[in-house]
């Protein structure tokens, strides 16, 4: 069972009454709002005016948006005369990761790159997990109640849906916007190809789970959303999205079997089948014949780049010894 720990810290003296229109309340809805504003923008935002067009613009709007909303919650918690710190055994791992990481990226060889991503890799660098991390945690700390989770789910697959529709037009030779850079099948506001196919794959158990607790008219458009996603990743054809999606169809039967009273047996043929589908497609790497063919890719490893700061501390404190 999840554990949660409440820390709060209250002055001696009671703090006047709360009205509405007062600082306390508005930087609560700045806080709220910057964390709305990132997730909705995040999957979507790029500049065209600059070398690296995601990756750079991603991470600049990610630490902004983050910094706001620690800023407004920070500043409602100095109004308010208290702070109330919610903890829970999974923040343990996520803090002994950015640990792990901050002390490589301080015994790097190159700390600049690794602290920075430029001009390495800037998804693995030490201020993009640091702002995920702050990103995880003022989640846990601002939003409170289930509707405000699931808003920012539905907001989330609000953007998500705008990404893939435009990364399958892409990859149709539907160019949407007029820049050069993105008159290739290849580009989409993702990453790769093969990016926006795993970040359907992951996606996809979430847009399942989100139609177990929503309204009809809600629900049917999540079904339809979670038919492009899968039209996504089969289109694409990367072997490794099946297996997040694989994981995911597991986790919801197992939530299914736990929680029946939330979990609606007729959805049960559908998930057997989509589990088939993964299953088949990751172990024999099957295309689709008549789908356009999608660009090839050659990257390293996921676990090459996480383990990048990592690799280049190693190297250091050899020379050091």
């Amino acid at each position: 069972m999840k554990k949660r720990i409440e820390v709060q810290s209250v002055e001696k003296e009671a703090p006047p009454k709360e009205q509405k229109g007062q600082p306390k309340e508005i930087w609560g809805k700045v806080s709220k709002i910057s964390i709305y504003l990132l997730v909705f923008l995040l999957p979507l935002f790029f500049l065209p005016w600059t070398t690296s067009v995601l990756a750079f613009n991603k991470q600049a709007l990610l630490v902004l948006l983050v910094f706001l909303s620690l800023l407004g919650w920070f500043l409602e918690s100095l109004t308010k005369g208290k702070v109330n710190l919610n903890f829970n055994v999974f923040n343990l791992p996520v803090i002994a990761f950015l640990t792990i990481l901050g002390i490589a990226t301080l015994f790097s060889s190159y700390k600049y790159g690794s602290f920075w991503g430029w001009p390495l890799s800037i998804g693995s660098s030490f201020l993009t997990i640091l702002g995920f991390v702050l990103f995880y945690l003022l989640i846990v700390n601002i939003f409170q109640k289930k509707s405000e989770i699931l808003g920012l789910l539905l907001v989330l697959a609000v953007s998500s849906f705008l990404a893939i529709i435009l990364g399958i037009l892409q990859l149709f030779g539907k160019f949407v916007f007029p820049f050069d850079f993105s008159q290739l099948a290849s580009f989409n506001t993702i990453g790769t190809v093969n990016s926006l196919g795993l970040f359907g794959a992951v996606l996809l158990p979430l847009v399942i789970s989100l139609t177990f607790i929503t309204k009809k008219l809600v629900r049917s458009l999540l079904i339809a959303f979670g038919l492009l996603i899968l039209s996504l990743v089969l289109l694409v054809g990367f072997w490794a999205a099946w297996l997040p999606l694989l994981v995911g169809i597991i986790v919801i039967l197992l939530f299914g079997i736990n929680r029946r009273q939330t979990f609606q047996t007729g959805w049960l043929i559908p998930l057997m089948v989509l589990l088939a589908v993964a299953m088949f497609f990751g172990v024999f790497r099957v295309s689709i014949p008549g789908l356009p063919a999608t660009p090839l890719e050659v990257s390293p490893s996921c676990l090459v780049q996480a383990l990048q700061p990592l690799s280049t501390t190693i190297p250091d404190l050899s020379q050091r010894q």
